[in-house]
């Protein structure tokens, strides 16, 4: 069930307010415009909090309305009346039934459920501590190379290098304080022989609860790039136990994409706390091509042409036992907080406002589906999705020939990080 209100204020702030119960067990009771006006600008204020809480929320909402409509109460203040579970636990004994509900009472205990959740709310994050950080020449010494070769997972037209050849082939080198990591742009293929030279890097240290932060001047772009930062399973039991796409994209369509990747009986809320939109719900990989549950940012500078223009940004990601969430602050954001820009030795990601992306453990017992993990980055060329998307892009011919044919079309396809820091 749906509840869209649009309350327009004095100042002509326009407020949307989206609630949205994704269950058929409790019914939503509509609650008089001002309540649902002062819920709805309490919501806009809070952090992102677990769909769960908003749920909670509104099942307190939804009995006392019933008791209202009742004209009793399980309680034994007439001015003040509790849930019932809030009794038990106080009281320690089954609450009372005898007790009339005044408008009064109704207001103070709504008013009271809700700074209840608001501060729960405003609780919710976490502190971590430094892991490790890789920035510079000091880069490399936290990941290893993979060199698959020709063979891609996402069916690509690469061919990605063991770390000698990159060096070799200058597709990795650093500076004080960047990393550039390439694909290459020199040579044309041979059309029966291996792809494209490229890298792909994975994290020596896995994490299980962490977040990761990332420092970015530039990522890759260009017609048939599809370039990512992600973290995965170290296992090979993909995807039973996930896949987290933080930075993704493909044929220079942004904005950023971030989704997950599960087995079965992983689903999102539609509507939840974030700045994107959500594109799909069900995380598993077995259907719909493996879409995955997938959020779109709504900040066109966090992918390919826009985020290098504006001269890139910081990508941050958290995966706790109760949700995982992806931030994203361009270049000059004033908004960035300063435990991100300033390469602290904590985050407090309650002080990271609301997520890009938030997923929830509503419907998805995330320690089930998402084991240790390591950070993965790089930048296939075409593949199971780029290809897909080369002619939407506008891009000129077919994904693989143009690859062969048009080395020079590869120059700017670099990622150049200033840093990675992991906290845990």
């Amino acid at each position: 069930m749906r509840l869209i209100k649009e309350l327009r204020g004095t100042k002509q702030t326009l407020y949307t307010c989206f609630l949205r119960i994704e269950t058929n067990v409790y019914a939503f009771i509509f609650l008089r415009l001002r309540s649902i006006r002062f819920l709805c600008l309490v919501a806009l204020t809070l952090p992102p909090v677990s769909t769960s809480i908003v749920l909670l929320t509104l099942r307190a909402i939804d009995w006392m309305r019933e008791q209202r409509a009742a004209k009793t109460s399980q309680h034994f203040v007439a001015l003040s009346p509790q849930l019932p579970w809030y009794f038990r636990l106080a009281r320690g004994q089954e609450a009372p039934t005898t007790m009339k509900v005044t408008e009064l009472g109704f207001t103070i205990s709504l008013l009271r459920t809700i700074f209840v959740f608001n501060h729960v709310a405003s609780v919710l994050g976490g502190v971590y501590d430094v892991a490790d950080r890789h920035k510079g020449s000091d880069f490399l010494t936290g990941f290893r190379f993979e060199a698959l070769g020709s063979a891609d997972p996402t069916h690509g037209r690469v061919d990605y290098v063991d770390g000698k050849t990159a060096a070799a082939m200058n597709l990795t080198f650093a500076t004080e304080d960047s990393m550039i990591i390439k694909v290459d742009s020199t040579k044309k293929l041979d059309p029966s022989g291996p792809g494209r030279p490229s890298v792909r890097l994975r994290s020596t240290n896995e994490y299980t609860t962490f977040v990761v932060v990332a420092h970015l001047t530039h990522m890759p772009q260009g017609c048939g790039t599809w370039p990512a930062l992600w973290t995965l399973t170290s296992t090979d039991n993909w995807p039973a136990e996930g896949e987290i796409d933080i930075m993704e994209g493909t044929n220079d369509l942004g904005p950023n994409a971030m989704t997950l990747h599960t087995s079965s009986g992983c689903m999102m809320p539609h509507v939840r706390p974030q700045a994107g939109t959500t594109n799909s719900t069900d995380c598993n990989a077995f259907i719909n091509f493996n879409q995955g549950c997938s959020v779109q940012s709504g900040n066109p500078k966090s992918f390919g042409p826009s985020f290098n223009k504006a001269g890139g940004g910081w990508v941050a990601a958290e995966r706790s036992n109760d949700s995982i969430s992806v931030w994203f602050w361009s270049s000059g954001d004033p908004n960035v907080p300063k435990s991100v820009s300033g390469w602290e030795s904590k985050v407090d990601t309650s002080t990271f406002g609301n997520p890009d992306a938030f997923f929830p453990n509503t419907f998805c017992d995330i320690p089930s589906h998402f084991g240790p993990q390591n950070i993965v980055i790089d930048c296939t060329l075409c593949g199971d999705l780029a290809s897909v998307t080369y002619a939407t892009a506008g891009c000129p011919g077919d994904c693989v020939d143009f690859v062969n044919t048009l080395p020079e079309a590869f120059v700017d396809a670099y990622w150049e990080f200033k840093s990675i820091t992991v906290y845990t």
